[in-house]
């Protein structure tokens, strides 16, 4: 140990009376690089969530895509369907199903359902209409979302069932 004191300190350019004050230079950067790989891992363990997240609601949208009715065959659907449900029947599940405060504003227009949403999760509310679509037979007829910032959104979604 005191051969490498002695050529620590030489190679430093210290006198070896320096010594403690050395090893209390290793100690100080050991110390701070550790401190640095904590928040660097918690970064790291977010995005690598985030990323997860991503790929499974890409897998979704993928699945599903082809299931979401264009506009001109959804009106036809909703007034041809004798089993659909009332409108308020949509309105209803529609709001008790979303997660509290996701609607800004829900609005009832013939046989559909408008909602905004503003502010909001992209994979909480593909989630949501994954959760509606499959469990309630809830329809997309339309619908608009603008990126704000990372997973943050606004939509307009016009539902029919």
């Amino acid at each position: 140990m005191s051969q490498f004191m002695h050529r620590a300190c030489r190679l430093l350019g210290q006198p070896e009376t320096q010594s403690n004050a050395i090893i209390a230079y290793f100690i100080s950067a050991l110390v701070i690089i550790i401190l640095m790989l904590f928040p660097v891992r918690k970064y790291y363990e977010n995005n690598k969530n985030n990323y997860l997240d991503q790929i499974s609601v890409s897998s979704w949208v993928k699945h599903n895509l082809e299931n979401i009715p264009n506009k001109s065959t959804a009106k036809k659907i909703t007034q041809n369907s004798e089993e659909s449900l009332s409108e308020k029947s949509l309105f209803s599940l529609i709001s008790e199903t979303s997660e509290e405060g996701m609607l800004s504003r829900i609005e009832q227009r013939g046989y559909t359902v408008a909602v905004s949403i503003d502010r909001a999760r992209l994979t909480d509310l593909l989630k949501w209409l994954g959760d509606i679509s499959s469990q309630h037979g809830i329809h997309i007829q339309n619908s608009s979302i603008s990126y704000i910032e990372g997973d943050t959104i606004n939509a307009q979604i016009i539902f029919s069932q």
